[in-house]
């Protein structure tokens, strides 16, 4: 996982998380207690595929729009992305127990 920056933890908390490449937006959750982030490419904005919470997994998953293609470094960004929101998650989940 990378360092934390305080850019990319104030996006997060601000709903606008940027890598290099790749931006992820929030979608406001309404009726929903899981958040779903829209991914776009942040040169053109185009939207590139989708992050949300899969029931069956447990866990949240990312899929991709159309027929895009990302090299090692935007899937770093992506994996690194659904590592810290899993996180999220869990810190949140133990503090409504």
């Amino acid at each position: 996982m990378r360092t934390p920056s305080s850019p990319l933890v104030r996006g997060y908390l601000e709903g606008i998380i940027d890598y290099p490449y790749i931006r992820f937006v929030r979608i406001p959750a309404v009726g929903r207690k899981v958040h779903l982030f829209t991914v776009q490419n942040i040169r053109h904005g185009e939207q590139l595929g989708s992050v949300w919470w899969s029931r069956a997994w447990r866990q949240y998953v990312f899929e991709p729009f159309g027929r895009t293609v990302y090299n090692a470094g935007c899937l770093a960004d992506i994996q690194d992305f659904l590592t810290r929101a899993m996180a999220d998650h869990k810190a949140k989940r133990g503090k409504g127990r």
